[in-house]
């Protein structure tokens, strides 16, 4: 298990500990060899150490033996790493706790502490290349053991999402050579709850305390290329759900950025519910977003006009109603999908 900066045992895994890697390559070399599948599909949803502290003011981890000495062969200096973290840590557990901020600023002490150590940037880099190796090895190990099964690669929602130091250390690209898939979720609807509990509020607490909600979602829509006269405005996040054009925006980066070396099936969700409260929501602003099948039909549309090779209707089928589920299977067969 992974090992936290101040020496206690989490409960994810650490990618370097070679354990962990025997047990997953061992289970997923045995699972292809005993059954006739025709595909192997893998994600991690979880997210690096600086992700976890500006976001949730997590303790940063992994700082195990293994992964001192992966920062070693890296040319890494472990003491400055450990040491540039525990800095930010204790920046953003005050802030979160509600201590003054700097004299000086916020954001300002969170860039400078990146700056003097760039060795948190460092760590946090060779956390996501673990997480690859893991990616290309998983993608062997299925071929060798049935190389006509297909590897997919799950991207899961704060990955797609919200989360740019995950998107910044890794792009599509570099992923599509051992993924014969590419599977995004970008569930339309229950991101907007989403987008402003684990996204606005979260970075309100610490590194974008300086910023309103309000400049902090217009950032947020200009950095994603998203249209703000179609998405929802900050009062709105609670009641209702991204516009689909979401869905084609994001399937387009994808896809261009794969360039055909791998098929892109983006996750359309269908009537997630919303059990997320927001920190300034009023008693009815939420609620349990029952897709509309207009809303569907149009983000199934924009998946396949921005170039996905199909799509995956998700999340849970005992979540659906059979309404939408139609309304789907009515605009594949228009599309000419089914």
């Amino acid at each position: 298990m992974s090992v936290g900066l101040d020496g206690r045992i989490s409960s994810q895994p650490c990618r370097n500990n070679p354990e962990w890697i025997g047990f997953w390559d061992g289970l997923v070399g045995d699972t292809l060899r005993s059954y006739p599948l025709d595909g192997y599909q893998w994600g991690a949803e979880r997210v690096g150490p600086l992700s976890g502290l500006l976001w949730q003011g997590k303790t940063p981890s992994c700082f195990c033996r293994h992964c001192e000495t992966r920062a070693h062969r890296q040319g890494i200096d472990v003491s400055q790493a450990r040491e540039g973290f525990t800095e930010l840590h204790g920046l953003i557990t005050k802030l979160r706790a509600g201590g003054a901020p700097p004299p000086d600023g916020v954001f300002t002490n969170v860039l400078r502490l990146l700056m003097r150590y760039p060795e948190i940037l460092a760590w946090d880099y060779q956390w996501r290349r673990a997480l690859e190796e893991q990616g290309k090895r998983t993608y062997d190990l299925v071929k060798a053991a049935r190389p006509n099964a297909q590897v997919g690669r799950h991207f899961d929602h704060q990955n797609t999402s919200w989360d740019g130091i995950f998107l910044a250390q890794c792009s599509y690209a570099e992923v599509a050579p051992y993924s014969d898939f590419i599977k995004p979720i970008l569930y339309h609807d229950i991101l907007a709850p989403r987008l402003r509990a684990n996204h606005l509020e979260e970075l309100k607490k610490g590194p974008l305390s300086e910023l309103s909600l309000s400049q902090s979602l217009d950032i947020f829509y200009a950095i994603r290329g998203y249209d703000p006269k179609l998405q929802p405005k900050l009062e709105e996040l609670g009641s209702r759900g991204m516009d689909p054009e979401y869905v084609g925006v994001e399937t387009r980066r994808i896809v261009q950025s794969v360039a055909g070396r791998c098929e892109v099936f983006p996750g359309i969700g269908v009537d997630i519910p919303n059990s997320i409260p927001t920190a300034t929501a009023k008693p009815g602003e939420q609620k349990d977003f029952g897709t509309q099948p207009a809303s569907l039909q149009a983000a199934v549309r924009h998946a396949f006009d921005a170039g996905a090779s199909g799509i995956v209707i998700s999340r849970e089928y005992d979540e659906m109603r059979i309404n939408n589920l139609r309304a789907i299977g009515a605009t594949l067969r228009e599309l000419g999908k089914a």
